[in-house]
């Protein structure tokens, strides 16, 4: 069964509403712009301590790499 395609749309995901929220609040903010931005960066790392987290909870191996798969260059 192939990997499923969810992380790379959460982590997609997760960079658009980034872009959306900071075009949608920074320019209205004015002379707070400053504090959006500092806001904004807390928010991120706070978002980066719990992903990393969730990343590094599961307890597994990394798969091995010796899968045919695993190199683009190998012949099939």
């Amino acid at each position: 069964m192939p990997p499923s395609g969810t992380p790379i749309v959460v982590y997609f995901a997760g960079t658009g509403l980034g872009i959306i929220l900071s075009r949608a609040t920074i320019p209205a903010l004015g002379a707070q712009r400053r504090i959006a931005w500092v806001g904004m960066g807390l928010a991120a790392g706070l978002a980066t301590l719990v992903s990393w987290t969730a990343a590094s909870s599961g307890g597994e191996e990394p798969a091995a790499t010796t899968d045919e798969r695993a190199c683009g260059l190998c012949a099939a």
